[in-house]
């Protein structure tokens, strides 16, 4: 039996559209760096099966970086687009 979510509905509806627009955005923003600029399809086929959770915490983890470690967790997340 699937758990009981008592958070409020503009709350889910809030989160499902946040992660639906981080699922949208994250191919785009990986494309952008010259490594993944080859990988489109894989970005985009990656980022379409990540969990609502899943794709919120890459997509604000992608904005917490400073701006030396960037390259580093790009590259990182576009490996892990590419093995799945």
């Amino acid at each position: 039996m699937p758990a009981v979510d008592f958070a409020p509905a503009a709350d889910r509806l809030d989160r499902l559209l946040r992660a639906q627009m981080a699922r949208d955005e994250l191919p785009g923003i990986l494309r952008m760096h010259p490594y993944g600029a080859t990988h489109g399809q894989a970005l985009t086929a990656w980022a379409a099966v990540l969990s609502d959770g899943q794709a919120l915490q890459r997509l604000e983890s992608l904005q917490r970086l400073q701006p030396h470690a960037v390259d580093a967790a790009v590259r990182a997340m576009i490996d892990e687009a590419l093995k799945t």
